[in-house]
């Protein structure tokens, strides 16, 4: 199956701010709640943030499903055992879900009143890691990064001790 996209970026860059300024010509006295200014939900209107947010996570759950298939479908990973793909498969998540943003999945399920809290920790932790998530994956991972670290550990321990011009050992 063949999957082709055919806008730009360009085309979508407006849809926010028709968003939040339809949302504050809508609710412009309900956006103060409480002293904080932010969309409150007893109203509805933080659906106007909460509906392109579920719109792109859903989007990029299917992206990640589609990756996912298509990387099992490569044939080096047709060769592999059934532990192998799934621990490939797994580590592909891993790198990817930073990358799609799908922790954003614990942003929408916080707006649910009775547990909101717990998923509000959850998005936070995993928002506030995404950049050591994205570090490991690509960087401490990443096999080239790995043979080019040992290689340089090992001329590290044998370039600690220089000679400077007189001969004489640093």
């Amino acid at each position: 199956m063949e999957y082709k996209f055919s806008f730009t970026v360009e085309e979508f860059k407006g849809i926010p701010a028709v968003i939040a300024f339809t949302t504050l010509g809508v609710g412009m006295p309900q956006y103060q709640e409480n002293e904080i200014c932010w969309l409150p939900s007893t109203n509805g209107l933080i659906y106007a943030f909460a509906g392109p947010v579920i719109f792109i996570t859903v989007v990029n759950v299917i992206l990640l499903v589609i990756v996912l298939e298509k990387f099992l479908d490569l044939k080096t990973n047709q060769d592999k055992s059934e532990v192998e793909r799934l621990r490939a498969s797994v580590r592909a998540m891993l790198i990817l879900t930073p990358l799609l943003g799908v922790t954003w999945i614990f942003g929408v399920l916080q707006l649910d009143q009775t547990s909101g809290i717990v998923f509000s920790y959850f998005f936070d932790i995993a928002n506030g890691l995404q950049g050591v998530f994205i570090f490991i994956t690509q960087c401490l991972l990443d096999d080239d990064v790995k043979v080019f670290l040992r290689q340089k550990a090992a001329r590290g321990r044998v370039d600690n001790t220089s000679t400077d011009n007189t001969g004489t050992t640093r």
